[in-house]
């Protein structure tokens, strides 16, 4: 997937996560039902159960942490096969002349800064949970006065760009 692709992708994951967390936002944010003042009562009001977090997150389903531990598995996946794939990688640098010298460099997903969260879909029968993977993409350089010295140089961490996926739980699997 090229940078313009990752990019819109990414612009439509947090556009999603913002509509979502505005609706979290909006539930949350509901005040209570005033209590009638000289009504009789009606039919009693059922209380919603609390959410355990050991509780199914949905009927028959697995568990908020199930799902949890699943998309986490399914991010570090993801990234290790971004890691393969990404241009330039580890195993295929691009070497460019800059100045006097020469620049190689590579991108490389950060595996340990990765993090993911799961979100109920509300109102959707065949989609009932989404996940957001949240990663960041590091570039590594390395100079030298030659093109072999860059390549063989020390690489250290430089610029780095965020990025967040939006992913389905569907059929009991994560997919994008």
């Amino acid at each position: 997937m090229n940078r313009q692709a990752k990019a819109f992708f990414s612009i439509a994951a947090l556009l999603l996560l913002f509509l979502f967390s505005a609706q979290v936002v909006a539930v949350a944010a509901e005040p209570a039902p005033a209590k009638p003042a000289a009504k009789p009562a009606a039919k009693p009001v059922a209380k919603k159960p609390s959410a355990s977090k050991k509780a199914p997150a949905k009927k028959g389903g697995p568990t908020i942490e199930e799902l949890q531990v699943q998309l986490l598995t399914f991010a570090k996946k993801c990234a290790l096969d971004m890691n393969s794939t990404i241009m330039p990688c580890v195993s295929k640098k691009e070497v460019v002349a800059q100045g006097d010298g020469y620049v190689a460099r590579y991108l490389s997903v950060d595996l340990d800064g990765l993090t993911a969260s799961v979100i109920a879909s509300e109102g959707s029968k065949t989609i009932p949970y989404v996940g957001y993977i949240y990663y960041q993409e590091i570039e590594y350089t390395s100079r030298g006065k030659t093109r072999e010295e860059a390549l063989k140089g020390e690489f250290s961490p430089g610029s780095r760009n965020s990025f967040t996926e939006l992913v389905k739980y569907k059929g009991g699997k994560w997919s994008y």
